[in-house]
């Protein structure tokens, strides 16, 4: 064995050492196989050929953004596959921002992307496992040199529907083009209508996504000030009627760009980004940031309502169960030690408890707080008593963070929130300090039954309160050897606590 590779394979092993070392990395989760992801956009999701494709951005030695890939056939072991869009001197883009995967009319996998400084973008697969991707030589398919106030050549998302494909150009304004070719895109007008905007003026339509679920459709996308959300509505006329509108982030929380796909089950799965809390700076001491949410499964229920829950396939990790029932008597229940890949199943029949909920704590006396309650009929994740790190921040804007050197610049973010005009959800120590340390979703029960699925993954936390949300936050506990969870109620109530450590699945 020549040094060189020798020096590489005790570089490669030390690191894999110290990611493992690490209590704060996720072994349930999808995470960037190495390196700092800033962005760690999903983009690309397709089911082909009986597996699950996910591509993301990273960015390479240069700091040039590409696409990765992973791909599983269960949903819970990924790997890991050769670059697939990276820059070529030939090409027109300086680097591969956030897109989509689609099939076209040929009934070829396609990957329709933002070229930096250039365009937006295809390219055709070449092969079943999706490892080579052939750029369209005619790329840009629409440049950045059209933009103007009708639409902006940035954040594609394309489908196809009988023998024509369809791509929504996200921005300020989202627009509608279509193509019979793929390679010839023609504009047929705004996606949405302006006057039909459900949420604030100060956001924009970015990473969106579209796709029908039963007898309506969804428009899924984030703004860059306040996340992850989706319209419900109705496609017509080559223009989407929203009806209404689900948050699924709030000040303080850390779901941001999303992606779905439809399987050959015929289940609309989506992940998000789930963003750091922590300074920039701990991911360079640490070598690693990036993180997915689960898969997540949104279907409609009996009412044709919008539900997210966890993919099925989660189940499978699950070991190692306790459970609990819950009696009039009991308003408190230490519910034992918990490791650091946990999940927590609670279903109650709340009666007229005003609140309850599960706090994970350690022995240290840090606790955070997920409950509902049912007097304002909103859920919370509460990290105001977790320990509070110098290089950790709850930034209202949740991007924000990756552009604080250090907290001292939080109280700017309270200042551009006024200048935007933010005013839902926020209240005065929000703009004082820029930061929210409780994410409060309003959220209202059916038949006063509560059903809280929690997974906490080393520093991920995701709750499902089985509707039509979910939360993302990530919290660092200091004492990560000493952990247990606690459930409690204001008033006497019945139901049952199910409990399972959850079987990692990363390589490291």
């Amino acid at each position: 064995m020549n040094k060189e590779n020798a020096q590489a394979i005790r570089h490669s092993r030390d690191m894999r050492l110290k990611l493992l070392a690490d209590p704060y990395r996720p072994r349930f989760h999808i995470c960037a196989p190495e390196g700092i992801c800033l962005p760690f956009d999903p983009n690309g999701a397709l089911y082909w050929k009986e597996s699950y494709h996910l591509f993301y951005i990273f960015q390479d030695e240069n700091n040039v953004h590409c696409w990765g890939h992973v791909s599983s056939h269960d949903l819970l072991h990924w790997i890991a596959h050769p670059t697939a869009l990276k820059i070529s001197p030939e090409d027109p883009e300086t680097g591969i921002f956030s897109g989509a995967a689609f099939i076209g009319p040929d009934g070829m996998p396609r990957l329709i992307y933002h070229g930096c400084e250039s365009g937006n973008s295809v390219a055709v697969a070449q092969d079943d496992r999706l490892d080579t991707w052939e750029k369209l030589s005619q790329n840009p398919i629409t440049s950045i040199k059209k933009n103007c106030a009708e639409f902006s050549s940035w954040d594609p998302h394309a489908w196809t529907e009988g023998n024509v494909s369809y791509a929504i150009y996200g921005g300020s304004q989202p627009a509608l083009f279509k193509s019979e070719d793929c390679i010839n895109w023609d504009y047929c007008g705004p996606f949405i209508s302006p006057a039909h905007r459900l949420n604030e003026a100060y956001e924009d339509y970015s990473c969106p996504d579209f796709f029908h679920l039963g007898d309506q459709d969804i428009f899924m996308f984030i703004s860059h000030a306040r996340g992850t959300q989706y319209y419900t509505g109705r496609f017509e006329r080559e223009q989407f009627i929203p009806e209404s509108m689900v948050r699924l982030n709030y000040p303080g929380g850390q779901s941001f760009a999303n992606e779905s796909l439809l399987d050959d089950q015929n289940r609309r799965l989506f992940w998000v980004w789930i963003l750091d809390t922590t300074l920039p700076d701990h991911a360079l001491e640490t070598g690693w940031s990036g993180v997915m949410s689960l898969p997540r499964h949104m279907q409609t229920d009996a009412q044709k309502q919008p539900v997210i829950e966890p993919a099925a396939e989660i189940t499978e990790l699950r070991k190692n169960m306790r459970s609990f029932q819950i009696a009039p008597e009991n308003t408190e229940i230490n519910l034992g030690v918990i490791s650091l890949q946990t999940e927590i199943k609670l279903v109650l029949d709340l009666g007229d408890a005003a609140q309850t909920g599960i706090r994970l704590c350690s022995k240290a006396g840090e606790v955070t707080d997920i409950s509902y309650s049912l007097a304002d009929e909103s859920l919370k994740i509460d990290v105001s008593q977790s320990v509070r790190r110098p290089d950790t921040a709850y930034p209202v804007r949740a991007l924000d963070i990756y552009f604080l050197e250090n907290r001292s610049g939080l109280p700017g973010i309270g200042d551009q929130i006024k200048k935007d005009g933010w005013q839902e959800g926020v209240d005065d120590k929000m703009l004082s300090t820029g930061e929210s340390l409780v994410q409060k979703a309003p959220f209202s029960l059916k038949e006063n039954k509560l059903v809280l699925d929690i997974f906490f993954d080393g520093s991920v936390l995701e709750v499902f309160p089985h509707g039509s949300l979910c939360l993302s936050q990530r919290v660092y506990f200091d004492d990560t050897k000493h952990l247990f969870a606690v459930f409690y109620t204001s008033k006497p109530t019945q139901g049952q606590i199910s409990i399972w450590d959850m079987q990692p699945t990363n390589f490291y």
